[in-house]
């Protein structure tokens, strides 16, 4: 009776799968930026949206909080075979004529999908990259090496509830740093960190030195 059970679940399954419309679970929604674009597609089964790739981008660039009446609450970083839910490489922010990134309130998270064990990527590349704000709470975690493919970057706005960031400004994998990084504001309601007058970032009770 059980395996009868088992193989009418199966059947049912199979059935579910195939009755989706084809190219279902691969919807993208491209927005047009200038020259180029932003291009969307499903976070995961929910009506959220993660920015999986861009092309032609040039100058500054704000990335919508809506797309189609959906949120943006992702972006996803895919390294090597490894791809995002939807089966498509992701490695949107890699743009080397961006001058600066906006991102949307609606932020809380940058996801990397990654096929080894490591600590992290580069989200934001590009050598004329300058300033990149975080308008929102999220994300909390800045992955490691994050910013890092941007040497000179000048500026970051960072989450108003960051909690995480501890070496999301060098890679010693791919031998570059944020060497020319002038400012990070850090919001003054933020729980986790303090910042000092002079510009350095503690942990909230000032007993480890987050960056300077």
């Amino acid at each position: 009776m059980k395996k009868f059970f088992c193989v009418l679940c199966m059947i049912a399954l199979l059935l579910t799968i195939c009755s989706l419309p084809a190219g279902a679970e691969e919807k993208t929604y491209e927005v047009p930026v200038g020259e180029g674009k932003l291009i969307f597609s499903h976070t995961d089964s929910s009506e959220q949206l993660s920015l999986i790739n861009s092309e032609n981008l040039s100058g500054d660039i704000v990335i919508p909080e809506v797309v189609e009446g959906k949120p943006v609450t992702v972006i996803c970083h895919s390294v090597g075979p490894q791809s995002n839910l939807w089966g498509g490489f992701c490695a949107p922010l890699t743009q080397e004529k961006v001058t600066s990134w906006t991102l949307p309130s609606t932020l809380k998270e940058l996801r990397l999908e990654e096929h080894y064990s490591g600590n992290g990527e580069c989200f934001f590349i590009g050598k004329e990259l300058k300033e990149i704000v975080f308008q929102g709470d999220g994300p909390e975690i800045l992955p490691g090496m994050c910013f890092a493919g941007a040497p000179n970057l000048e500026r970051i706005v960072l989450p108003k509830k960051v909690k995480e960031m501890g070496g999301a400004w060098t890679s010693e994998y791919i031998g570059t740093r944020c060497a020319n990084l002038k400012e990070l504001v850090l919001h003054p309601s933020n729980p986790y960190f303090a910042k000092s007058d002079d510009g350095i970032i503690y942990s909230k009770a000032k007993t480890k030195l987050v960056t300077a």
